[in-house]
């Protein structure tokens, strides 16, 4: 299978590189005098130059004519031509045809134009370029970053205040304060947890003890069986996540306050990518087992506990067809906190009226996971999380269906997933994670705000769903 992350990503590029021109009959470059011209001014001597900025002014220094550092230091009358000093001298008869298509040099005495450093004429081609230097001259080493002398970087560092770029090479900063465990942030660990108390807290402050096999007694469990991305802010498709049915999105295509934010990048990348289409395998595959569990469930508007759990089957799908049937199932320790040994994903407020099952609100969370690779599975943590759906039959015939759950993707989550890629994903990436960070940043829109500082930090996303029974009979073996 492709590497969906690496073709999504390329796409971004694509459409960054697109957005970045300029429009028709501009070439997207911006002119350094519509920042510092404001009039001419006839010099003694008759020679017409431009009044420019006090800091243009000291760039240019005794020149009247031509630029420096993206500064138009003036120009000369019609019949003269700038010298390569920044002096205005007596055009040669002729010059303008001989000049033509060139960008600099002389031909025949004739001033074609200068080159603005770093870059330096090239009297064969008569064109301005730029020699790349991204390697130590000396031994022939690559420079992991810094310029490559012509205003490109030879490379980039990973991201964090961890990392800096020291004469051309990456070096990071390892940091175990207040740590007692966990990772160092440049891929060395502060400590290891051991028996008794084998797990490691997230912040890595302490170890604890692991948690105690997950107690399923009296729960309906269930198996997720279909997924995918809902199609714009409408009915059947997303929900109303920042409860204000005067707002939808994205804003071009929704209606009745419904949110759903990043079906519009998604729609996007249709034509390159079907994400449905990979979910849709991964859950097939196996590769992808999402487990319900309803504790002490009640179908007449009694509020239950509803947890969500990764798993994995027990059996392979030509045994028992985890698609359709009622199979066996054990869940990932992963799924639990490991310093409150709780549900990571937990909706404490569900409840089923007239066979509509409805949960969650402004404080509940869900992880949503995305295929990226074969065997990878990209997972970010949504906010705001709400979930409704249609329930029929019951115990090992209940069913979900038209399921949909609503819920905001902040962006500094995105950004924080993205930098926990594997190492051997990061490597097939066709940019670098601070180019496809940028291209996030630039093209995911918040559109609902998370935490209450009245600032949008979240996009919002719709996500269609249906389950059938299941049996989960306790932790995965590690």
């Amino acid at each position: 299978m492709k590497k969906l992350l690496g073709v999504v990503l390329g796409v971004l590029l694509a459409v960054g590189l697109s957005a970045c021109g300029g429009s028709s009959g501009d070439d997207g470059k911006t002119n350094p005098l519509d920042n510092n011209t404001t009039e001419d001014v006839a010099t003694e001597d008759g020679t017409t130059v431009e009044e420019i900025s006090a800091e243009c002014a000291e760039k240019c220094g005794d020149k009247v004519c031509g630029e420096v550092d993206g500064c138009v230091c003036g120009k000369c009358k019609d019949d003269e031509t700038c010298s390569a000093d920044g002096k205005c001298e007596a055009a040669v008869a002729g010059c303008e045809d001989k000049c033509a298509g060139k960008e600099c040099g002389t031909v025949d005495d004739c001033a074609c134009g200068t080159c603005e450093a770093p870059a330096a004429c090239n009297e064969t081609t008569f064109t301005c370029e730029c020699e790349s230097v991204c390697e130590d001259a000396n031994t022939g080493e690559a420079f992991e970053c810094g310029d490559d002398g012509c205003g490109e970087p030879c490379g980039e560092c990973p991201a964090g205040d961890q990392w800096a770029c020291t004469a051309n090479k990456c070096e990071c900063t390892p940091s175990c304060d207040g740590k007692a465990c966990g990772g160092d942030g440049c891929g060395g660990e502060c400590g290891t947890c051991a028996d008794p108390t084998p797990n490691c807290t997230p912040d890595g402050t302490k170890c604890v003890e692991a948690c105690a096999e997950w107690d399923f007694t009296g729960s309906v469990t269930q198996k997720v069986n279909a997924m995918a991305i809902g199609k714009g802010g409408h009915p059947g498709e997303a929900l109303d996540v920042d409860g204000d049915p005067d707002t939808c999105a994205p804003a071009d295509d929704c209606e009745g306050g419904l949110n759903n934010q990043l079906s519009g990048l998604l729609g996007q990348l249709a034509q390159f990518v079907d994400a449905d289409a990979e979910i849709a395998k991964a859950l097939d595959e196996g590769s992808l087992i999402m487990l319900a569990e309803n504790k002490n469930m009640k179908t007449d508007c009694t509020e239950f506990e509803m947890n969500m759990f990764i798993g994995e089957a027990l059996a392979e799908k030509t045994v028992c067809d985890f698609q359709t049937a009622l199979c066996e199932f054990c869940y990932k320790p992963e799924s639990l906190v490991v310093d409150t040994c709780k549900p990571l994903i937990a909706f404490p407020n569900a409840k089923v009226c007239d066979g509509k099952l409805t949960a969650g609100g402004p404080e509940q969370k869900f992880a949503v996971s995305v295929p990226i690779s074969d065997g990878v599975m990209l997972t970010i943590v949504a906010n705001m999380a709400s979930m409704v759906g249609d329930v029929t039959g019951a115990d090992d015939a209940m069913k979900i269906e038209n399921g949909i759950i609503g819920a905001a993707v902040r962006k500094d989550a995105i950004m924080e997933a993205v930098d926990k890629l594997p190492p051997d994903v990061l490597a097939e990436l066709p940019v670098s994670i601070d180019m496809i960070k940028n291209l996030l940043n630039m093209f995911i829109v918040p559109d609902v705000d998370t935490d209450g500082d009245d600032e949008m930090d979240g996009a919002s996303v719709g996500v269609k769903f249906g389950t059938i029974a299941a049996k989960v009979t306790g932790a995965c073996a590690e």
